[in-house]
């Protein structure tokens, strides 16, 4: 379970100009580090985004307080550009792998010769493939039918059904189960932490293309018209994916290799599943914790306005009460110059006078927040009088 500070997310996100300045401020294979990825990675992501990095012998030039020139970033990319760096690190999927490990049962996957009796999601996938290919060489499901998510050539048809049946029977013995979601289009396993989605698909090969007299026709009538230099076909190896594990950096794939074959490592899948299983729940709880955390700091910065606000009120609030404290110490000096004057006068309107200063006392009471009591506060100030600090 990680901290509310952790990134919500794996891997981490850069732009191009802080990579930059990062690569020239720590080595790179110290930096590659703190990303979870080694020192090779962190050169092909730098080179894949030209980003210059230094030299051989530039950081002992350095150490040695000799001339090292920082290489400008190049503007053939823009600077603010985001990176992702760390996805699908090998340290990830180890600590993925041995928190999991204890929960996993053996596992062996046997793939039948001949589908005599198949599984029913197998089955029902079998009857909803097409049974001509679309143009790119691939038989999909029937439209609206419900099937596993299988794409390949007429040639692996059979072959991917018979690893999909291998697989089903394996899952089954662990518990497990394989659902097809009709609406969404995805194949389900279903039975642990999280739900996992797979697919099993043909990768493709791009080879030569052999233009035809209607496409030079085309091509001499128009400048316009372009003729490809390759098309893709299937390859006839077969890969096994896990389709909702993006960016937690487990592995994903099990293909068709050189020599090695897919049904060898259908156990591997399935330990996968596990993995992807756990690697979702704990996104989840890391992105429910964060969400959290956030709302943590929603909270206090709602708070903080509502305390600056209120502090506001409370600060107009006094300087207002200091203007009407000064306006009726004023009004009582000149009452009593009144008074005096009023005292040593032979005037006859002194009734009247005596009149007038009785009134502008009792206005100046009034006015002065001193002679006033708590009930004259306004709501807004008033409102949390005990924390006043």
């Amino acid at each position: 379970m990680t901290t509310p500070s952790d990134p919500p997310t794996y891997p981490t996100r850069i732009t191009r100009k802080e990579l930059h300045r990062r690569v020239w401020a720590t080595p790179v294979s110290r930096l590659a580090g703190e990303f979870g990825i080694s020192g090779r990675g962190l050169g092909k992501i730098c080179a894949s985004r030209d980003i210059p990095v230094p030299p051989r012998g530039w950081w002992a030039r350095r150490a040695a307080q000799r001339t090292a020139t920082i290489q400008p970033l190049p503007t053939t990319r823009p600077a603010d550009e985001i990176i992702l760096i760390g996805h699908g690190s090998g340290a990830r999927r180890r600590q993925m792998a041995s928190e999991v490990s204890a929960t996993v049962p053996a596992i062996t996957v046997i793939i039948p010769d001949r589908l005599d009796a198949p599984s029913p999601p197998v089955a029902a996938t079998r009857r909803a493939m097409t049974r001509r290919p679309r143009e790119d060489g691939l038989l999909y499901p029937r439209r609206n039918s419900a099937a596993l998510d299988l794409r390949v050539s007429p040639a692996q048809l059979d072959r991917a059904l018979r690893i999909l049946e291998g697989v089903s029977r394996a899952l089954e013995e662990c518990g497990l189960a394989i659902r097809i979601d009709r609406e969404e289009r995805v194949s389900l396993i279903e039975g642990l932490e999280e739900t996992v989605t797979f697919a099993l698909f043909e990768r493709m090969k791009h080879v030569p293309y052999q233009p035809t007299q209607a496409d030079l026709r085309r091509k001499a009538s128009s400048p316009w018209i372009t003729i490809p230099e390759t098309v893709p076909v299937p390859a006839g190896r077969l890969t096994l994916a896990i389709t909702n594990a993006e960016g937690l950096g487990i592995r994903q794939r099990w293909a068709d290799g050189k020599v090695q074959r897919l049904e060898t490592l259908a156990g591997k899948f399935i330990e996968g599943v596990y993995v992807a299983a756990h690697a979702l729940r704990s996104d989840r709880e890391r992105k429910a914790a964060w969400q959290r955390h956030l709302e943590e700091m929603r909270r206090q910065r709602e708070q903080e306005q509502r305390d600056a606000a209120l502090y506001s009120a409370r600060e107009a609030y006094v300087l207002d009460c200091l203007k009407a404290w000064r306006r009726a110490r004023d009004i009582r000096v000149m009452i009593e110059e009144f008074e005096g004057a009023i005292t040593h006068s032979e005037t006859t309107d002194r009734d009247d006078r005596n009149a007038w200063t009785e009134w502008a006392r009792l206005y100046a009471d009034r006015i002065d927040p001193s002679k006033g009591s708590l009930t004259n506060f306004p709501v807004e100030v008033k409102t949390g009088f005990d924390g006043w600090s």
